[in-house]
């Protein structure tokens, strides 16, 4: 799984999360990287999700 450091910015690969990041020390700040659906979902607000959905059936029919 890949990790970022959220104080310094490094990215890292490691099979579980790390106490501290391995680059600049800090405890605490080694986070999951966000998938690209994660990354989405914070981006696209919900009704604008509902909108294109009711879109999409429209043009199916």
């Amino acid at each position: 799984m890949e990790y970022q450091c959220q104080r310094c910015g490094y990215k890292f690969e490691a099979q579980r999360q790390p106490y501290a990041c391995p680059y600049c020390g800090e405890i605490g700040t080694a986070k999951p990287t966000p998938t690209a659906p994660e990354l989405l979902e914070e981006v696209t607000p919900k009704e604008q999700k509902e909108a294109e959905k009711k879109e999409m059936e429209k043009e199916r029919f």
